[in-house]
């Protein structure tokens, strides 16, 4: 029972600091200058906010598994 107990905390930590936190860093990251950079490191630059959500996903689905 204290290992739900600890998942489930967990899980509303992560929820709140990711509603907190995502939305300003993706906005930041949408708006940042790549007049600058070449084409592959402005395709690389958009994959960031992905890899963002997919690694707070896998650790969400990882947190669970436990």
């Amino acid at each position: 029972m204290p290992e739900l107990i600890n998942v489930i905390v967990s899980l509303f930590v992560v929820a709140i600091l990711s509603a907190a936190l995502l939305p300003t860093a993706l906005s930041s990251l949408a708006s940042a200058s790549t007049s600058g950079w070449s084409t592959s490191s402005i395709a690389m630059f958009a994959v960031i906010p992905v890899a963002i959500l997919i690694s707070i996903i896998v650790l969400l689905f990882k947190q669970v598994s436990t």
